[in-house]
């Protein structure tokens, strides 16, 4: 076996030359050239291979990623035909669709934030978040306050309201449901 990761990973990059090679120690990657978000993980294993397994971003590892294990005594350039082959080609499509999850779901929280702040705006409120959980928090005349809850839905807990101010939001429902049969 080469002295350690990073020189096998060297090693390997004489017959995966879109790979390049970083780190040091027990954290070792090949980056790809072009495709910023590729990145193979090399790991040393317990029985003297080489575990090789690609990156993807947080949250969003598919269910059964190709993990591969090598022999680092074989020849490099019959272990890379085997990592190009068992590992790269299923992982590239993989981690695409892993990018594209992951920019459909920071495009809906983006859009969650904007409606948040819109209805802040509207009811000169701020928005709070506890943990990871934002919410609106409206304070109201005399005692009255609530909170919002922007999902995919809003969701409204209002409590203690004047009768003028709740018969005014039932009468919006309402018409908002006239207005939608």
């Amino acid at each position: 076996m080469p002295t350690n990761l990073l020189t096998f990973a060297i090693e390997l990059r004489r017959y995966l030359s879109d790979w390049l090679p970083s780190g040091e120690g027990q954290y070792v990657w090949l980056r790809h050239c072009t495709h910023r978000d590729a990145r193979l993980a090399l790991r040393e294993n317990r029985h003297g291979r080489v575990a090789l397994s690609g990156v993807y971003p947080y949250g969003f590892e598919p269910r059964n990623p190709p993990r591969i294990t090598v022999d680092p005594n074989r020849d490099p350039a019959r272990i890379a035909v085997d990592v190009r082959r068992r590992l790269i080609e299923p992982y590239l499509p993989l981690l695409q669709q892993a990018l594209e999850q992951q920019a459909a779901y920071e495009a809906d929280a983006a859009r969650k934030q904007a409606r948040r702040e819109q209805l802040a705006e509207v009811l000169h409120a701020e928005i709070k978040t506890y943990g990871s959980d934002p919410h609106i928090y409206w304070r109201g005349p005399a005692s009255a306050y609530g909170q919002l809850k922007v999902q995919g839905e809003v969701y409204l807990d209002l409590r203690a309201l004047p009768f003028d101010l709740a018969l005014a939001i039932c009468q919006t429902i309402r018409a908002y449901q006239e207005a939608h049969r």
